[in-house]
């Protein structure tokens, strides 16, 4: 007799979830500004999603609800990209989205952060500091470095209407965290993708 190993799935436990807030879609409940819920793919009725956040960091996903975020994007369902299992799970619900629904990507400004939100299966919009100035003193010389390989893919890629973020990302060479956005309460904009 062959022994069956029932840990080896089709699908990875993460695959099919993703962890929200914000304005989530009917049957779920509301939720307070700092909680969240792990959700499966089919829970969700992405039809009644008219706008969606990703957000790259768990802390800054935790925190969303003290960032001065545009007013556009207090009802939308905020979604945490994470890794692994979760970050599938977010771009099999960004490819499920209907075609109305607005993405806005809040990434650190960084090459990574910017690839991040380049090869999403969708984004409209990249939220990023309204001023960076100030956050400049606060970026880290060593981890824009170290994020070569991203950096090669975005001079290759087509950025469109990002790709201004991206020429001021190489002149500035460092890397800034969402943390030091929300520790400065820097205010937010979205940039259009088209």
């Amino acid at each position: 007799m062959t022994a069956i190993d029932e840990k080896l799935a089709r699908q990875r436990p993460d695959d099919g979830f993703v962890l929200v807030k914000g304005r989530l879609p009917a049957p779920l409940p509301p939720l307070g500004s700092e909680l969240s819920l792990r959700v499966p793919l089919v829970g969700l009725d992405l039809g009644a999603v008219a706008s969606v956040v990703v957000i790259e960091n768990l802390d800054s996903f935790d925190d969303w609800h003290a960032y001065p975020a545009p007013a556009g994007l207090t009802d939308s369902l905020v979604v945490y990209r994470g890794h692994g299992g979760l970050a599938r799970g977010a771009c099999r619900l960004l490819a499920m989205l209907p075609a109305g629904c607005e993405v806005t990507v809040f990434p650190d400004w960084d090459p990574a952060g910017l690839f991040i939100a380049q090869t999403l299966p969708r984004a409209d919009a990249l939220l990023v500091p309204q001023s960076i100035e100030p956050l400049l003193v606060l970026g880290s010389r060593e981890h824009f470095d170290r994020q070569h390989l991203a950096a090669r893919h975005l001079e290759a890629a087509e950025l469109d209407g990002w790709q201004g973020i991206w020429e001021a990302m190489k002149a500035a060479q460092v890397s800034v965290k969402q943390q030091h956005m929300l520790a400065l309460g820097t205010v937010l904009r979205q940039v259009p993708r088209h």
